[in-house]
């Protein structure tokens, strides 16, 4: 690794890689290794100082710090997606941090985080993924306005029966479709007998359970979960589902995305709009 990070170093290569002059707080570097992580990889080294047009190896010094850091970092991760390297060069400790590229995004405080092309975390707008049958897309209306009213986006939402919220021109849908998923789209997952006799509804349900997206269930008002294609599908049969006009299960809905995506909404409005929702299903 070592002659991999000095060559970086004498090319000015900043591809997948940032560089420190010293080390950062540990909430700090796991900004850097999460943003990293979901940008497919790359390396942080300390102990480098920038001066733009060329890097100048420095050392990081025998920082007591060090240890703690490094142990603090740790608690930021439940897996392993990065290694750490000191290495030394002329007398000088560089201390580097490989970080693994994963499928499934993370956050970091809440929030998902990619490198951008300056090398600067940037936060992700997250999307929802509404998966249902062309047959149900009056419901799937109801539920983008519901989605809309309290706060998220259009450009936040995936519905592919209308176009204001469907696949960009000249994109292959099923391609644009799977990178959805494989980002870590939020599924709203749509139910009726329809959407299990749709072969392209039971492709999408697979797609998401394989990279174990997050998820919420929803019936359509004449949906039975007692269903057994319900039962025996790639949904977990325990997941709490409800059906799109009952009114208390719309509320806790409601404000699970709220949190989730850290939206404000005004209760007068989302009282109307709950009115509204229900009279018009």
């Amino acid at each position: 690794m070592l002659e991999n990070i000095l060559d970086k170093i004498e090319k000015n290569d900043r591809k997948n890689t940032k560089y420190f002059r010293s080390l950062e707080t540990a909430s700090e570097i796991a900004l850097n290794v999460i943003a990293f992580a979901n940008s497919g990889g790359g390396y942080i080294v300390f102990g480098v100082k920038d001066n733009y047009a060329y890097l100048e190896p420095k050392g990081i010094g025998n920082d007591y710090e060090v240890k703690k850091i490094l142990s603090e970092l740790n608690t930021y991760f439940h897996e392993t997606i990065y290694e750490t390297t000191m290495l030394e060069n002329e007398g000088k400790i560089l201390l580097v941090i490989k970080v693994y590229g994963i499928k499934r995004r993370k956050k970091h405080k809440g929030r998902i985080y990619i490198m951008d092309s300056q090398m600067k975390p940037a936060v992700v707008k997250e999307k929802v993924f509404i998966s249902h049958a062309s047959q149900d897309k009056q419901y799937g209306e109801a539920l983008v306005k519901f989605l809309r009213g309290i706060g998220l986006k259009r450009d936040q939402i995936i519905f592919t029966s209308d176009d204001d919220y469907g696949i960009p021109i000249g994109m292959n849908i099923f391609d644009y479709l799977k990178s959805q998923i494989d980002e870590g789209a939020y599924m709203i997952y749509l139910l009726s007998n329809n959407y299990y006799d749709s072969v392209a509804c039971l492709n999408e349900m697979g797609a998401a359970w394989v990279v174990q997206n997050e998820y919420a269930v929803v019936g359509v008002p004449d949906f039975e979960f007692s269903n057994p294609k319900f039962s025996s599908g790639a949904i977990d049969p325990r997941a709490i589902g409800f059906k799109l006009d009952n009114k208390k299960r719309l509320v806790e809905f409601k404000n699970q995305l709220v949190t989730r995506f850290e939206l404000t909404i005004d209760e007068a409005d989302w009282n109307r709009l709950l009115d509204e929702h229900i009279e018009s299903l």
